[in-house]
């Protein structure tokens, strides 16, 4: 059984990584036909190999690669919008809003990577308790482009709040099921023990 998992894995990888050299070497002979040089063939071949890295440990090792690819992102993201921002030409605008941004989501990857860790019997609630969680990340993110974004953009709109209070309104029915289903086990439990005392 584990001779046919690692197989998979390695097929798996395998494709992924021709895949990705397929995908790149394709972007640069279009460019190379159109431009006669590297141009928008950068920004693929940039960020395949990004999102290769990313998913190879995932591949590789399933749920015990979800740490090192959240480790390659948190090391990697900020070289990685640099790398974008000297491919554009923009100085550092890529890098300044994409690396508060990144930053934000980093902290909440983390966060509900442990979560979900600590919480594996109540999923219902790690779940909740990660829904409403995006809702001061999705705020602190419109709040960030709006300082950001020239011209300045309005922090907040309809669809903002519409997706705030979709937020809230899922995390808190999880959270609601979780307990529910929780004193039942717990009622449960209880009532089990108290027939089985009964017939001792």
């Amino acid at each position: 059984m584990k001779k046919a998992n690692n197989s998979n894995k390695q097929i798996l990888g395998f494709l992924l990584l021709a895949s990705a050299a397929v995908s790149i070497i394709v972007c640069v002979m279009i460019d190379m036909a159109i431009s006669g040089t590297f141009t928008w063939s950068l920004y693929p071949i940039v960020s395949v190999i990004f999102a290769s890295s990313l998913l190879m440990p995932i591949i590789q090792n399933g749920k015990n690669g979800i740490v090192a690819t959240l480790r390659i992102l948190t090391v990697g993201i900020v070289p990685y919008l640099y790398v974008l921002d000297q491919i554009a030409g923009t100085e550092t605008i890529i890098t300044k809003a994409g690396g508060i941004i990144a930053g934000l989501v980093l902290i909440y990857l983390w966060i509900a990577y442990f979560i979900a860790k600590h919480s594996r019997r109540r999923k219902l609630l790690s779940f909740g308790i990660t829904m409403i969680l995006a809702v001061p990340l999705c705020i602190l993110i419109n709040y960030s482009l709006s300082l950001t974004l020239t011209p300045k953009a309005a922090a907040f709109d309809v669809w903002d709040v519409l997706s705030i209070g979709i937020l809230l309104s899922v995390g808190a029915v999880l959270i609601i099921s979780d307990v529910i289903l929780r004193r039942k086990e717990i009622s449960e439990d209880a009532s089990y023990g108290n027939c089985k005392r009964s017939r001792i």
